[in-house]
């Protein structure tokens, strides 16, 4: 006998040192486990904070004696860039050899281009000292050889060409708007003065088409002199800035009618606005003064009831510029900016975010960003031509973003907003994890509210009224439960009895409130027996 109790001790004895060295090893598992997911987290998580990049790719020189630059652009490959002078000469350069290899004109016209706006998908609007205007796009066709090497080949396609108007002054600047069956042209002119041209074609029902012109002078006292206007992609949304620092917008009908609804003071001190634009998705504008001020401003609701109307309001102020703002070019992709000063300095910034994203060497004099925001090219004064190739994979992001208020695009006021997603193209990521930390927080309240007093009155039954067979099943049943992590529950919960209980939801919820009204009412029936 003794002998079996000592066998059965070195038994016990060498099961223990088992489950010792397995609970040693599982425990190590798990921290190494978690130190794992924690490392992941922070390798997934650092790049989102990662500055921005610029890193030059291509540098060379344009051909001398060439007539003056007026744009300058590139493809999307960053293969092919291509400039706009003032002959109208679209002068196409290999990237990689600095060598040009493709000249188009705009149009066939002898005379010199005036100004030139140029709005997304590489669409200019080319203003001729005679008032004429041409419209031309360039476009990037990729050619695939047998052996599949890449060739980027650039045409130009005129999407119209517009004869001269007669105007009651000199022309300083224009800009056009082609959307669906609607054409607009705004002309700046030197009295101080819009002049405003729309072309819309209606169709009937036997699809017969009727063109219809209108032609009217905007002529009403401005708070100062026209210094940068700017029209948004439908040609519905006319904004100007004044030499006084006003900023005004104008709803422009198809007829002849258009409607000043906000003249507000966008920059203080009597400075100028020198450069407008409209950020990508034409809901906000995009203001440069003459202190190198650059804010963006949009549309906001104000009031209440029937007194409830649109104004404009400064959403976001940008990193400021040591010189007056000469260009703003925004991203035909996101909400970023490229910003041009007086002093050749480049800023790169992130409207949503107000994050400064580089600033780019040398100083130039203008620049254009390829469509999908990774590349700029610009052209100094030594008419150079630099390339950048930039990484900012997630300029949206910042602490502020994450856990502040944003004023994100038509919203009254700054919030907390979480929308990752959207079907639009020109979506404002909101990021905000407010949101989702108070609905963790509420959703483990509302949890707690139910599973408190489960596991109170279920203590309380199990250590007073239950077996001690049952206690013996329930036990380890809720010990294995509490080691379980509660994600891998509710995925069992969420895959195998969500999909049971769908079918019987209000027969649940009833039970578990009918339940123990039952039960109580019953003991109170049999009591007395």
């Amino acid at each position: 006998m003794q002998k079996l109790d000592k066998q059965f001790i070195k038994k016990v004895r060498r099961q223990d040192r088992l489950a010792t060295r397995a609970i040693t090893v599982g425990g190590l598992l798990v921290i190494a486990t978690v130190i794992a997911i924690l490392v992941l987290i922070v390798r997934v998580t650092l790049p989102l904070f990662q500055s921005a990049d610029a890193e030059i790719s291509h540098r060379f020189a344009v051909k001398s004696g060439t007539a003056p630059v007026l744009a300058v652009g590139m493809d999307d490959t960053q293969e092919v860039g291509f400039t706009l002078d003032t002959t109208g000469l679209f002068s196409f350069y290999d990237l990689a050899s600095g060598k040009p290899f493709f000249n188009a004109p705009a149009s066939t016209r002898k005379a010199k281009v005036q100004s030139v706006e140029s709005n997304k998908n590489n669409v200019f609007a080319l203003l001729w000292e005679d008032n004429s205007v041409t419209v031309s796009q360039v476009d990037f066709r990729l050619l695939y050889d047998e052996s599949g090497q890449r060739t980027v080949q650039p045409e130009i396609s005129q999407l119209g060409e517009y004869p001269a108007r007669r105007y009651p002054a000199p022309v300083k600047s224009m800009m056009v708007r082609a959307h669906e069956d609607r054409l607009t042209q705004v002309a700046l002119l030197a009295n101080n003065r819009f002049q405003i041209d729309h072309e819309v074609v209606t169709t009937n029902i036997l699809g017969d088409e009727k063109k219809e012109a209108f032609s009217f002078l905007l002529n009403e006292e401005l708070p100062g002199k026209i210094t940068a206007f700017t029209l948004d992609e439908k040609g519905s949304a006319l904004f100007a800035g004044t030499d006084t620092g006003s900023l005004l917008r104008w709803d422009l009908g198809e007829n002849e009618s258009a409607g000043r609804t906000d003249n507000v003071v966008a920059v203080t001190g009597n400075k100028a606005v020198t450069a407008l634009a409209m950020v990508f998705g034409d809901i906000s504008v995009a203001v440069g003064d003459a202190d190198g001020g650059l804010a963006t401003w949009s549309q906001i609701w104000t009031g209440e009831g029937d007194d409830r109307v649109q104004r404009l309001r400064k959403t976001h102020t940008l990193t400021s510029h040591q010189a007056p703002v000469e260009r703003i070019i925004p991203s035909r992709r996101s909400k970023s900016l490229v910003s041009l000063g007086a002093d050749g300095k480049t800023h790169f910034d992130h409207m949503t975010s107000e994050k400064h994203l580089l600033d780019l060497e040398p100083a130039l004099t203008m620049a254009g960003i390829s469509g999908q925001g990774n590349g700029l090219i610009g052209l100094d004064s030594r008419n150079t031509l630099t390339v950048w190739r930039v990484d900012a994979p997630h300029p949206e992001i910042s602490l502020k973003t994450l856990f502040g208020k944003v004023w994100y695009e038509s919203y009254d006021k700054p919030e907390y907003v979480w929308q990752s997603s959207s079907a639009s193209d020109d979506f404002e990521p909101k990021l905000s994890l407010v949101p989702l930390l108070f609905g963790t927080i509420k959703g483990t309240l509302y949890a707690m509210i139910f599973a408190v007093p489960l596991a109170i009155f279920g203590a309380v039954y199990t250590s007073q009224f239950s077996t001690a067979a049952f206690k013996k099943t329930v036990k380890p049943v809720v010990e294995i439960m509490a080691s379980i992590p509660s994600v891998v529950i509710g995925f069992l919960i969420a895959l195998w009895l969500a999909p049971i209980v769908e079918k019987a939801i209000l027969a649940v919820i009833l039970g578990m409130l009918l339940l123990p009204l039952i039960f109580v009412t019953i003991m109170a029936v049999l009591k007395p027996f």
